[in-house]
């Protein structure tokens, strides 16, 4: 023994009444837990999987600017911009047929359907043309 009386090996009551505790054996897990490990694990890679795949393809998606060649390409200024200037145009065109053309109905309920959606479409060209409609 020492000169204090300690001769180096620890008490194991001193130890558990200071909440030290000697580590446990390793617990093998049971196969119900292997199992749910593993499916968590797979389930976490096709999420991810999932998550990059979106990514991609948004980015591809907003990344396009259209046709890599111009329409025109090679050919006068000119004529480029008549190409330039009608495609602008069509998209300001607008053709929407008359729907109640005579001969063209079968029973009398779809012909006043007919004529009810025409009269409609006039009443939104109508409003669009007044000065406190929706064109203005």
């Amino acid at each position: 023994m020492g000169p204090s009386g300690e001769d180096g090996v620890a008490d194991p009551i001193a130890q558990n009444s200071l909440g030290i505790e000697p580590p446990a054996p390793p617990e093998q897990l049971s196969g119900v837990a292997v199992v749910i490990i593993i499916a968590v694990g797979v389930q976490t890679f096709i999420m991810l999987f999932i998550f990059a795949k979106r990514q991609i393809m948004r980015f591809t998606l907003r990344s396009r600017r259209g046709p890599h060649v111009s329409v025109g390409q090679g050919g006068v200024k000119a004529f480029r911009r008549e190409i330039d200037r009608r495609l602008d145009y069509a998209s300001h065109m607008r053709y929407e047929p008359k729907l109640g053309r005579p001969g063209g109905s079968e029973t009398v309920a779809h012909k006043h359907r007919v004529v009810a959606v025409d009269k409609i479409a006039e009443l939104d060209d109508i409003i669009a043309r007044s000065p406190g409609g929706a064109g203005s």
